[in-house]
């Protein structure tokens, strides 16, 4: 990471993808435990 400060849409496709990358995680090991 640089010292330049993340843009807007940036931050809304980091948080997308961490928010996707949760929700996939969520399923895979509620799916096991079951």
């Amino acid at each position: 990471m640089g010292d330049q400060p993340m843009t807007k849409e940036e931050f809304d496709g980091a948080n997308t993808a961490l928010s996707a990358a949760i929700t996939a995680l969520t399923a895979h090991v509620a799916a096991l435990t079951t």
